[in-house]
């Protein structure tokens, strides 16, 4: 009776240690999988943040652009004498 007690023992050890080392793989396969979705959120906020800042560095170039091309229309009709360059330049662009 004692050796069927100390069996069942032994395979209660066994089960107890297959158990746990199920739970371990278990939680470092959750571990790795909520890591991995934190990177993929951090990558998915950074290319936000890029997109974000190309769109408004475009637009800038752009603003710098027209007014850069009224500039010379301006300097170009006035054959490069520009007497009233104060006024003008206070004055808002017409497509800005």
């Amino acid at each position: 009776m004692f050796k069927q007690l100390r069996k069942a023992n032994q395979n209660d050890y066994l089960l107890i240690t297959a158990t746990l080392i199920l739970l371990v793989v278990f939680n470092l396969s959750l571990l790795s999988y909520v890591q991995g979705e934190q990177k993929a959120a951090e990558r998915n906020q950074a290319q936000a943040l890029e997109t974000g800042f190309s769109r408004t560095l475009k637009g800038e170039i752009k603003n710098a652009l027209t007014l850069s091309t009224t500039l010379k229309e301006l300097v170009l009709a006035s054959d490069g004498k520009v007497d009233n360059f104060s006024t003008v330049a206070q004055q808002p662009a017409a497509g800005a």
